[in-house]
C-alpha cells in the first residue's frame, strides 16, 4: 500500500467526467501495475523530494486515451505510467534532476518543457530501460 498516493488519484479524470466515460480498470493486473508504480516508484520519488508531487494524469482506459490523443501503446493504459509535476516549476525542474540521477528504478522519463510536466512510467514484469526523452513541443 502507497503512503503518499491512492488509486483514486492514479484513475479520477477530469476528462473522462466531461465525456462521460468510465475511467475505472477492468483487470486485476492494472491495480497490480498502479500499486507497484506508487509504491516503488512515486512513493520513493516523494520521499526524496520532501514536498508534495501532483497526478495529472494516471491510468487511461483505451476510450479516453484515445480522446486525449495517448500513444496507441501507452503505458497509461497498462496502469505503468503517469504524468506528474510539481507546483512550481523549479521544483519540477528540480525533480527532474532526481530522476536522471538514476536513484530510482524506472522504465521511460520525459519532461514536457513547455507545459512542465514529467511523463514517468515502470514496468513490473519485464525490463525497465531508463529511457530519458525531452519533449519540447507541449
Amino acid at each position: 500500500m502507497a503512503e503518499y498516493f491512492s488509486y483514486h488519484e492514479l484513475i479520477d479524470s477530469q476528462t473522462a467526467k466531461e465525456y462521460g466515460i468510465n475511467n475505472m480498470p477492468n483487470q486485476l493486473d492494472i491495480y497490480r501495475n498502479l500499486d507497484y508504480l506508487m509504491t516503488h516508484l512515486l512513493d520513493p520519488l516523494r520521499r526524496l523530494m520532501m514536498q508534495p508531487i501532483y497526478v495529472n494524469s494516471g491510468y487511461r482506459s483505451p476510450v479516453l486515451n484515445t480522446i486525449v490523443r495517448g500513444s496507441r501503446n501507452s503505458q497509461h493504459m497498462e496502469g505503468e505510467a503517469v504524468d506528474i509535476q510539481c507546483k512550481e516549476k523549479n521544483d519540477t525542474l528540480r525533480m527532474w534532476a532526481i530522476i536522471k540521477s538514476g536513484v530510482l528504478q524506472f522504465d521511460q522519463a520525459i519532461l514536457y518543457t513547455k507545459k512542465n510536466f514529467i511523463h514517468l512510467s515502470l514496468k513490473r514484469q519485464g525490463e525497465n530501460r531508463r529511457e530519458i526523452l525531452y519533449n519540447t513541443d507541449l
